[in-house]
């Protein structure tokens, strides 16, 4: 099986990939746009320094007759001549006449008698080589135009070598550009590349330490990348959750175990004394062995309930109830009850408040609080029950001032088989699965459950229900 690349090395080739793609149409760019440029700078370069060299022999030409136009020492400097490309120089008078020639073939430049003209072979390789032009200038005297120069010149399409030194100035700073733009891409794809995948490698060694059983293991990739602080963020409370789970796995096995032996042991144990005719098998004795076997009955069920309704197993009838109404009649259930340990119970109930819900899952989630307020409520405590509604939702809250829940244990109380009570007393130490009951119940009818809570001072809880549309 081929070896699968690793996501820096793919991160930084298509890193390096864009970045090159972006240099090519940038430089392609640069390189029209600018050659362009130049080729027009360079253009308009040559043509002034033409006019210039023009301008400075007319000047030259113009300034040595002194003796009129028909002065005949005129000469230019063989150096100035071969940079301006000038093949012949004509001084001709108004009637066309000309007066003086004078050619750049022969070395140094001088007059040249009327009628000699440079070789025809020459003139062909010229020709051949080069675009001969030729411009005439004015010849002015007392403001007077009194004769011509004519300069016959050749375009030249070689470069002087200042000219040719700024073209390669130029192709250099092209190069240069290319070399560092090429630079710069492997340095943001190193960069880039190992910005994130650091924070990767982190994230899937925590997760590689969790599949191995280190639930303590957590992500901190320091990063401030959103995407990859939110895949942290997530390992770490997959972490989390399942070291919790994990605890309430081993506390479930010590309590579950603690749960079954008592009331096992104690029918065991009276069973084995009607045997041996230690107790009689009367209707006193033969009630505790029944208390008993219901209390693992119970247990049963509870256990029961709570994989139905997790497994959404479970089956139910909606229909718009008086909650109002249902709701006392199932407090008046509870009194009894409260009575044994001499609780007030304190209503606040608005009344006709209605809600759409399975007559039978609501005493599920109205006995299980009313037991906990009982169970963790010392004697001549209150339990207070109120039912407020507003334009969408209905609410109805169970307070104690019995023993509380700590801060430490309030996360955890929703979750099956957690208890803030670890002392399996037996009127206080439920088996931890009625508030998991009520919290999955809610969950069907979309509503959700809250707790506030002091340690030592008592519990209010409190559940939303939407209302029922009449």
């Amino acid at each position: 099986m081929m070896k699968k690349p690793q996501i820096k090395v793919r991160l930084f080739f298509k890193t390096m990939l864009l970045i090159l793609i972006a240099v090519f149409i940038s430089t392609s760019a640069m390189i029209i746009v600018g050659g362009y440029l130049v080729q027009t700078r360079m253009n308009n370069y040559f043509k002034e320094n033409h006019e210039s060299r023009m301008e400075t022999i007319v000047q030259m030409v113009q300034s040595q007759l002194i003796n009129g136009i028909d002065g005949t020492q005129v000469r230019v400097p063989n150096q100035l001549i071969t940079q301006a490309g000038i093949q012949s120089l004509m001084i001709k008078n108004n009637q066309g006449e000309v007066l003086t020639e004078i050619h750049a073939i022969d070395k140094p430049i001088q007059k040249e008698p009327h009628g000699i003209k440079p070789p025809p072979l020459i003139n062909k390789l010229i020709e051949m080589r080069f675009d001969l032009k030729q411009e005439s200038y004015p010849i002015v005297e007392n403001n007077q135009t009194i004769g011509s120069i004519h300069i016959s010149y050749l375009n030249r399409t070689t470069l002087a070598p200042r000219d040719i030194a700024f073209k390669n100035s130029v192709t250099q700073s092209f190069q240069i550009v290319i070399v560092i733009s090429l630079l710069t891409a492997l340095i943001i794809s190193t960069f880039f590349s190992r910005s994130i995948t650091k924070p990767i490698y982190k994230i899937n060694k925590a997760a590689k330490q969790i599949q191995k059983g280190q639930l303590s293991a957590r992500a901190d990739p320091k990063t401030n990348t959103k995407e990859l602080v939110e895949l942290s963020n997530t390992i770490n409370y997959l972490s989390e959750t399942l070291q919790q789970e994990d605890y309430l796995r081993k506390q479930l096995t010590a309590d579950m175990a603690h749960e079954i032996r008592t009331p096992l042991t104690t029918v065991s144990t009276f069973i084995e004394a009607f045997i041996d005719g230690v107790w009689e098998p009367n209707k006193t004795n033969l009630s505790k062995c029944y208390h008993e076997t219901e209390r693992l009955n119970k247990l049963v069920d509870q256990l029961k309930d709570i994989a139905n309704i997790e497994a959404s197993n479970i089956t139910y009838h909606n229909e718009p109830i008086n909650l109002s109404d249902d709701l006392i009649s199932i407090i008046d259930i509870h009194r009894p009850i409260m009575a044994k340990k001499n609780l007030s119970i304190r209503l606040n109930i608005n009344p006709d408040i209605y809600i759409s819900i399975d007559k039978h899952r609501l005493k599920q989630i109205v006995d299980n609080l009313l037991s906990n307020a009982y169970r963790y409520t010392m004697e001549h405590g209150h339990v207070g029950i109120t039912l407020l509604d507003d334009q969408e939702n209905v609410y109805l809250s169970v307070e104690d001032n019995g023993i509380g829940i700590s801060q430490e244990d309030q996360p955890y109380i929703f979750k099956r088989f957690y208890r803030a009570d670890k002392s399996r007393n037996k009127e206080t130490g439920g088996m931890g699965i009625g508030l998991t009951i009520v919290d999955n119940i809610l969950k069907l009818y979309n509503g959700k459950i809250h707790v506030s809570s002091t340690l030592g001072k008592g519990s209010t809880f409190t559940i939303t229900l939407p209302k029922a549309s009449l």
